[in-house]
């Protein structure tokens, strides 16, 4: 979709500001931001100005916005980074198209609810202390601005055993104030629907669903093994109650 006049000059001009404030900034920087055309456009403005990779979602990864060379997944980048006290690259994350159910991700509550979300910005913060951004729109039209988010005072001192939810919330803080009402041009819908919880809740009940199926199919079988297959049905149903309080008819 391509904007309109205004929104075109809107954009470019809040990128020209944007660029100039990370011009100001002493080394590399992180971003995040939401995953809207605006931030993506603007990403790749700081791609073809300065070192940096950005991180690699189904949104991001689409070919209109030719990160190719750029892209790195946050195992990746927390592999590379490794040891080096200060960011090598600028890194430009967009959080909200990124899920996973691994250690990797945490829960954080996030507009009213619960969503799963990636450690990478936290970890990047603990290791390497850059300056982080985020992106706040100002206007219907598409102006924006970046802001610098300070979390300085949760590694210092006494502060320094923050919880990692805590340094989380302090980061995607600004994330969360974006999408409260998302902005027009916002891509990553369909990927944030599924990092909620009770999008989390709604695929494990299918599953343990679909595994008592077959559980309760393969005691009918004259070859199987009642004991176990009984022990493993019951941990199942078990389960679901422990979840979701109910179990299958």
């Amino acid at each position: 979709m391509n904007p309109s006049p205004v929104q075109w000059i809107a954009r470019a001009r809040s990128t020209r500001m944007a660029l100039a404030t990370l011009d100001a900034v002493p080394g590399h920087a992180l971003l995040i931001l939401p995953t809207t055309r605006s931030a993506l456009a603007l990403a790749r403005e700081l791609c073809a100005v300065r070192e940096c990779c950005v991180m690699a979602g189904p949104v991001s990864s689409d070919m209109e916005w030719q990160f190719g060379p750029f892209l790195r997944t946050p195992a990746e980048i927390a592999k590379a980074y490794a040891g080096k006290p200060e960011l090598p690259q600028t890194v430009i994350s967009f959080p909200d198209q990124l899920f996973g159910s691994d250690l990797s991700f945490s829960w954080l509550p996030f507009l009213g609810s619960r969503y799963s979300f990636c450690v990478i910005e936290a970890l990047l913060a603990l290791r390497h202390r850059p300056q982080a951004f985020a992106l706040r729109t100002q206007s219907p039209t598409g102006d924006f601005e970046l802001t610098e988010v300070a979390y300085a005072d949760l590694l210092d001192g006494e502060a320094r055993m923050a919880s990692l939810q805590m340094l989380m919330g302090r980061l995607l803080k600004p994330l969360e104030s974006e999408l409260a009402a998302p902005p027009a041009d916002w891509l990553a819908s369909r990927w944030f629907a599924q990092k909620s919880e009770a999008h989390w809740r709604l695929r494990l009940r299918e599953e343990l669903k679909d595994m008592e199926c077959l559980l309760r199919l393969h005691l009918l079988s004259p070859a199987c093994d009642r004991l176990r297959a009984g022990t493993a049905l019951a941990a199942v149903v078990a389960r679901q109650k422990y979840i979701f309080g109910t179990v299958s008819p």
